[in-house]
């Protein structure tokens, strides 16, 4: 059976075909392309990356057919990825492009795609109605004055690539999301559909001239080449402010509803969700385990909008621990439909399926003693972004405050985000926030602590009654700065902070935990601390805000402390006295083996003996003394093969014969001691020499040292440990010579099979 296809010719002109088709899609010098083959049978993901457009055709051309579908990155790639597979394609791929690789959004992919199951070509009539609502959908941005785009036969449904110049940041991601929403909701149906997720940077694109093989090759459901259609002269771009005309059409989703329904004495009751989907006829199972986030997962076993779908997980209702539900169907066509849509699908819960059952309707009575707060009018700019919060509203079983907060740029509707005073509320919103702001987000981090502290100080004052907001400190106030204060938090080191008032290195996790009493007390006094129905303060809660606000504190210190080679340290804080004593436990401790011929006891057999860096050193350099003269040429000696340490003979000022001692980073890893801070050999020399552990004298010659760049340990801390070796074996007093002998059978055992390796 022969697939339908284009203009395809023989395999020449198939390649110069696509070439040309890829062309199309060139916008920047030089670009790297990225193809990229789909269930390549035996060979899986093919992928490859082209500066060459004919050596693109030749592969493309070579692997279509074999693959179920061929495809390209329209938007530009990061120029190191044509490493991976430079002009070439490379078979069961491990690596492809990433929304992190791609340099701009230079194109809005519009996939017009007809509703049939999975896995599956399109007939000729779901094929045809697909390409007309494309050119309907042109028809209709025309009239706005949008340029016209790339008209192609996506094999099975049609595109229209419209060409744009916005940076990969997420604002421009979601306003191009905005778009595609608005498009959708006028062009989509029940037969075709504008797909949604073709938003974003890496989004591959199909290879025009090739032939897609989704299923069998069936009359009714032919094989097809994708191929464009129809292509403009000159390449015109979409101007931005008609990209946010477009976006402004969307209508803003409602604020997000609860799960809980209030009842007449103004208290909440929860949804019990199995009892309710067993009355309505849904089948389901609870997955065993909930979400990292604690949601319980009901997962459906038919959608309630499409029979077809379910049976594989992709449909399920979550519940939270405080109640709130969520919902969603993973497939394309259900899109946008959430709780209240299943909800309003499945029929709406009566009052018996609430925990505690409610009564009438369920609202709040006239009379009753909770009010509506009122609304909050002041709108707030954090950078570019626009803020403008609702009434707020409070949680009557657990005290929390929650004020809806509708994000805008411009005329352009961004987000709805429900600001809690809960522990992780405030942290949420900044990471939402954080995402709508793009590369700038770092510059207005502190604005938007402010702001949202406001706007919950606002709301505890609405509800509460409050005359002032100003009086009083917040909570960010408070933990942060009290915290890393007592702490008496420095600087950064490779685990986390170091703490001069502990004395060590501490993790995120060490400063998550730090929560006296004394912090606890005066963060009761903060105006966003969490109170219950009562107005007396929920300890339980106020424990949970303040871990998020050690949270927040502790990305602010890990972004703004300088590491341990840049910070204001010496040798008489806690920090150097720990980087001396670190040093002197990596050379004293005993992880290296000596083979000893003439210890008493043994009939002559070789003896492993265990001994330290310091021990070797004394050893060899006793050996090599007599007669030994030292000159400024003399090359450093390798301590032993297995570790990076050195030491050559020296001259002191009192003309007296002596060892210099130098060493590598990469010693740390060997002997198993951590130097804090030290992470290479910089950071290594830096701190060493502001603690005073290493020698301030030149550094040493690579000529001298194999070509290596030597840390020398100083004199002074060399003369320590050199000249009494007894005091120094792991820190702890030990036998002469600083070697602790293994003298048993296992000992003599060790050292028969060391012999070679240790001695050559």
């Amino acid at each position: 059976m022969v697939a339908s296809q284009g203009t395809n010719g023989n395999g020449q002109a198939q390649a110069a075909e696509i070439a040309a088709a890829c062309a199309r899609f060139v916008t920047e010098p030089d670009q790297l392309i990225e193809l990229r083959g789909l269930h390549a049978g035996k060979a899986g993901t093919v992928s490859g990356y082209f500066t060459d457009l004919k050596k693109l055709g030749e592969a493309a051309q070579y692997y279509s057919g074999k693959a179920q579908g061929l495809y390209i990155t329209p938007n530009p790639v990061r120029g190191d990825l044509l490493a991976r597979a430079k002009n070439r394609v490379i078979e069961r791929a491990q690596h492809t492009t990433s929304d992190a690789d791609i340099l701009g959004l230079r194109w809005m992919l519009t996939d017009f795609d007809p509703v049939r199951p999975a896995g599956i070509s399109s007939t000729d009539a779901e094929h045809a109605a697909a390409l007309a609502r494309a050119r309907d959908c042109r028809d209709y941005l025309g009239s706005f004055g949008w340029p016209s785009p790339i008209y192609g036969d996506s094999s099975n449904g049609a595109h229209l690539s419209y060409a744009i110049d916005l940076p990969n940041e997420p604002w421009a991601i979601e306003l191009l999301k905005k778009c595609l929403q608005v498009l959708s909701s006028r062009f989509s149906d029940k037969s075709v559909a504008v797909d949604l997720k073709t938003c974003n940077p890496a989004r591959i694109w199909k290879c025009y001239g090739a032939l897609s093989c989704k299923g069998d090759n069936l009359p009714e459901r032919p094989h097809r080449y994708a191929k464009v259609l129809e292509a403009p002269g000159p390449l015109v771009r979409v101007p931005k402010d008609l990209l946010e005309a477009l976006a402004a059409k969307l209508v803003p989703p409602p604020p997000p509803q609860s799960s809980e329904r209030t009842r007449q004495d103004g208290t909440y009751s929860r949804l019990k969700v199995e009892q309710w989907l067993q009355d309505r006829g849904r089948g389901f199972k609870v997955k065993l385990t909930p979400t990292p986030d604690g949601r319980t997962v009901y997962i459906l076993t038919e959608c309630p909008f499409d029979q077809a779908h379910g049976g594989n997980g992709e449909v399920s209702i979550m519940q939270n621990s405080s109640g709130k539900l969520s919902a969603a169907c993973m497939h394309n066509s259900c899109d946008g439909k959430g709780w209240q849509e299943f909800k309003v699908a499945i029929g709406a819960p009566d009052g018996h399926h609430y925990d505690p059952p409610l009564s009438g309707n369920g609202r709040l009575r006239e009379n009753s003693t909770s009010p509506r707060a009122p609304q909050v009018a002041t709108v707030f700019d954090v950078g570019p972004l626009q803020l403008y919060p609702d009434a707020p509203r409070r949680s009557g079983g657990t005290g929390k405050i929650t004020v809806p907060v509708k994000v805008m740029r411009g005329q352009l509707f961004l987000d709805q985000i429900p600001l809690s005073n809960s522990a992780t509320g405030r942290r949420q919103v900044v990471s939402l926030l954080s995402h709508h702001l793009g590369k700038n987000a770092s510059e207005h981090r502190e604005k938007s602590h402010q702001v949202l502290g406001l706007i919950i100080a606002q709301g505890i004052e609405l509800l509460a009654g409050s005359q002032s907001i100003d009086e009083g400190r917040w909570l960010r106030d408070i933990v942060g700065p009290n915290a890393s204060k007592s702490l008496k938090i420095v600087c950064r080191t490779d685990r986390g902070v170091w703490s001069e008032s502990r004395g060590c290195e501490i993790t995120r996790a060490d400063y998550l935990s730090c929560t006296p009493g004394w912090l606890v007390d005066e963060a009761e006094e903060a105006v966003d601390a969490p109170h219950d129905a009562n107005g007396v303060v929920n300890r339980h809660m106020l424990l949970k805000a303040i871990k998020s606000e050690l949270e927040v504190s502790w990305a602010d210190l890990i972004d703004k402390l300088p590491l341990a080679s840049g910070a204001d340290l010496n040798q008489n804080t806690a920090v150097g006295r720990k980087f001396r004593e670190a040093m002197v436990r990596l050379l004293t401790a005993t992880q290296t083996f000596e083979v000893s011929r003439t210890v008493e006891g043994t009939n002559g057999k070789s003896v492993a003996a265990r001994a330290s860096l310091i021990s070797r050193v004394r050893s060899q350099f006793a050996q090599q003394r007599p007669g030994m003269r030292a000159s400024a040429r003399e090359r450093w000696r390798e301590v032993q093969k297995a570790f990076a340490a050195w030491w050559r003979p020296h001259v002191g000022a009192d003309g007296e014969l002596t060892v210099v001692l130098a060493i590598r980073w990469e010693l740390v890893g060997q002997i198993h001691v951590e130097l804090p801070g030290v992470h290479d050999q910089a950071s290594l020399t830096s701190l060493g020499l502001k603690f005073g552990v290493l020698s301030e004298m030149p550094r040493v010659p690579t000529r001298l040292s194999g070509g290596r760049h030597l840390a020398v340990i100083s004199q002074d801390l060399t003369q320590e440990l050199f000249d009494d070796p007894s005091k120094w074996v792991d820190g702890h007093a030990t036998g002469e010579d600083g070697v602790t002998e293994l003298s048993d059978s296992a000992g003599a055992e060790v050292a028969n099979q060391l012999d070679d390796s240790v001695t050559q």
